[in-house]
């Protein structure tokens, strides 16, 4: 498993998409088949112990994702995957859940991993905007943590 610190944020739509970064807090050596196992791990965490509209229980185990090759790609050095999901919080619906997954190093001493998440697809207008946060957030200066902290 990774060692992981988490931050996300939300771009309200009618589909909530939305992004978040992991610091990795342990050396690790990422893949395409371990980042795929973590996100559905991290899925199913998400809608553990929830309901589905019907008022019964999510089955988390039904959950899958899987690589995916876009023909024009969103950026360079990511990866990208769609997970088939049943969202939990908002109408308990099936859903494919677009990921957009890229390891940014230089932030931290074992990197920073950056998740983009949308049900529309790649190449939908909320692309673009995950893209250009996700650049923003890759451009902005790093703050030297303060002594003793």
């Amino acid at each position: 498993s990774l060692g992981l610190v988490g931050s996300e944020m939300c771009i309200r739509d009618r589909f909530c998409s939305y992004l978040f970064a992991i610091d990795l807090t342990e050396p690790s050596e990422l893949n395409e088949k371990l980042i795929a196992q973590q996100l559905l791990i991290y899925y199913r965490g998400l809608a553990s112990g929830r309901r589905d509209r019907n008022g019964d229980p999510i089955d988390t185990e039904a959950f899958s994702i899987k690589p995916t090759t876009l023909k024009r790609p969103l950026a360079k050095d990511e990866s990208v995957y769609t997970l088939d999901w049943q969202e939990p919080f908002v109408n308990g619906s099936r859903q494919k859940m677009n990921l957009s997954v890229k390891l940014l190093t230089g932030r931290n001493e074992h990197g920073v991993v950056f998740i983009c998440a949308a049900p529309q697809p790649f190449d939908s207008k909320v692309w673009s905007e995950l893209i250009r946060v996700r650049t923003a957030f890759e451009a902005a200066p790093i703050k030297s943590p303060r002594p003793g902290k």
